[in-house]
């Protein structure tokens, strides 16, 4: 661990935390907000909490890209790591973040605590995440005694089976062998009872056949529908995926953007002011290689794909690498993009 390079995040409020480390959130990778630069591939033993306080995130991970390389605009420049482990404590933390659950800053009221230790009182449970006053309370277990209810039902019980089947000889009552008597007569009498008519018998069986008729599926002369060609649709997504890393290359803007679908618009942004970012950005540097490998397509239906990739992007000195994902839809006859996100590591 001695080998790694540290690198610590403060943030002076919790919504701050959430909020800084959300861009491409999930348990393979979190974005740091920092102005220190590091090369891709860089292991770093990671820190990320609150100022004077222990870290609520710390573990292992490897740098993949900065916020330059990252296709929408994040809220401060930083890192995007690769994550190859975290404590416990601080898995649960990002899990909590992923969910949308509130994560109260409660500092000073309660005491102390190391960053993996769990304290309970009386009335709640409540789990102490890294740091001291990041607690989230969770409601305690209620327990209501109905033990006696069930006790009272098995003695009830009980007593009736005795009263009824006991043998009694006073006048009035019947003995043992007399009561079988009278239950054998009663179970004959029910049987009789219960046994159908003729006339209903004959309509019974007619409802089970009309029934049955009924529940015959029904030909058809409709065609069947047409064979999903999804290599045919592969081909053509692989296609728009390679147009859209040439005219990156070639920083022509007006290409790039013609891919995206007219809908598309990235989270937190405008479609005109993600549009004046990315041309600012493609034609800023004097030169860019962007290439894919691994490209692999899964089709949906007829209309909908997922184009999935390991892209390298080369700028100057910069020389990053990142997993992928674009959202394809067919629209007037022309696969475009409608999503766009970095794919977790396999």
């Amino acid at each position: 661990m001695s080998s790694l390079h540290r690198l610590r995040v403060s943030f002076a409020r919790v919504c701050d935390l959430t909020a800084g480390i959300r861009p491409g959130l999930s348990r393979t990778r979190i974005f740091a907000a920092t102005e220190e630069e590091l090369p891709v591939g860089t292991r770093v033993r990671l820190e990320i909490g609150l100022a004077g306080n222990p870290p609520a995130i710390r573990g292992v991970a490897k740098v993949s890209g900065d916020s330059e390389s990252w296709p929408q605009e994040t809220p401060v420049p930083g890192l995007f790591l690769d994550v190859v482990h975290l404590d416990p404590p601080s898995t649960r933390f990002v899990d909590r973040v992923l969910r949308g659950e509130p994560v109260a800053d409660t500092a000073g009221q309660t005491r102390r605590h190391g960053p993996f230790e769990v304290v309970a009182d009386a009335s709640t449970e409540r789990e102490v995440l890294p740091g001291p006053g990041l607690v989230i309370p969770e409601p305690p277990v209620r327990r209501r005694p109905y033990g006696w209810v069930a006790a009272a039902a098995v003695a009830l019980a009980a007593a009736l089976l005795v009263f009824f089947f006991y043998p009694r000889h006073d006048d009035g009552l019947l003995t043992g062998d007399q009561r079988s008597t009278v239950a054998d007569t009663v179970e004959t009498t029910v049987a009789i009872v219960e046994q159908p008519a003729p006339d209903e018998i004959e309509l019974e069986n007619d409802t089970v056949e009309s029934a049955t008729a009924d529940s015959e599926p029904a030909t058809s002369d409709q065609p069947a529908p047409p064979v999903l060609d999804r290599e045919g649709i592969a081909e053509e997504v692989e296609r728009v995926a390679l147009a859209w890393a040439a005219a990156w290359s070639e920083q022509n803007a007006d290409d790039y953007l013609s891919l995206y679908a007219p809908s598309y618009s990235p989270p937190d942004l405008t479609r005109d002011v993600w549009e004046s970012q990315r041309r600012a950005r493609i034609r800023a540097p004097e030169s860019i290689e962007v290439s894919l490998s691994e490209l692999d397509v899964e089709v949906a239906d007829a209309t909908h794909a997922v184009a999935r990739f390991l892209q390298y992007y080369r700028a100057g000195d910069k020389n990053l690498a990142a997993r992928k994902a674009l959202d394809l839809e067919r629209l007037d006859g022309e696969w475009r993009i409608v999503g766009e996100r970095v794919a977790p590591a396999p």
